[in-house]
């Protein structure tokens, strides 16, 4: 990188990228203040952090589906966690989203292209409105995951908040590790105080 004119290493020993030009390509790392501000902008409210992440989307919870949305201040410090890590907007999977991080996230980072998938119809329709509203780039699938093993693309990462037992988390976390490339991936499992004691 440094030979093809792209970094330079400062006296302190850290790299500079020279070539601004990359920076298009690779999602940039955001503070929860930032994101906040952001979203708080878009979404032309101001966000309550102890507030249900549906509260904003009026969605409501189906209880058959173990549904049991996090707050807000929740919602954004997984969005922190997710672009800390995430290199590349492309491919990014969501196993289950009752807790909209999907679009919480698309709001924060347009350029993620991402999935969701869910067993509640309902729930995707709302995704897809969001989304079309704010011409995010979310594609939405009806799936029940303890029907189909795997999904006919690879991703590079995927975040699940599943049913909090031990059967649920296998479930749910297996299915999205089975659908990371053959290079690997980001996997985020979300689980509150109460699911781990």
């Amino acid at each position: 990188l440094k030979r093809e004119g792209i970094i330079k290493f400062q006296k302190n020993g850290r790299v500079k990228l020279i070539n601004k030009n990359l920076l298009k390509y690779f999602i940039r790392k955001k503070d929860e203040k930032e994101i906040q501000q952001i979203l708080e902008k878009k979404l032309k409210v101001k966000l309550s952090p102890e507030v249900p992440s549906n509260f904003i989307f009026q969605t409501k919870i189906v209880p058959k589906y173990d549904q049991l949305p996090i707050s807000v201040s929740s919602v954004i410090f997984i969005v922190k966690k997710i672009l800390d890590y995430l290199p590349v907007g492309k491919n990014f999977l969501f196993v289950g989203d009752d807790d909209l991080i999907s679009l919480y996230l698309s709001l924060t980072e347009p350029r993620i292209e991402s999935l969701v998938i869910d067993i509640d119809e309902r729930l995707l329709e709302k995704i897809n409105g969001v989304a079309r509203k704010f011409r995010l780039k979310i594609e939405t699938k009806k799936l029940d995951i303890t029907k189909i093993k795997k999904l006919e693309k690879s991703f590079i990462g995927f975040v699940t908040n599943p049913v909090y037992t031990f059967e649920g988390i296998k479930i749910f976390l297996g299915f999205g590790v089975d659908q990371l490339g053959k290079e690997g991936g980001y996997g985020f499992l979300v689980l509150s105080d109460e699911a781990i004691g």
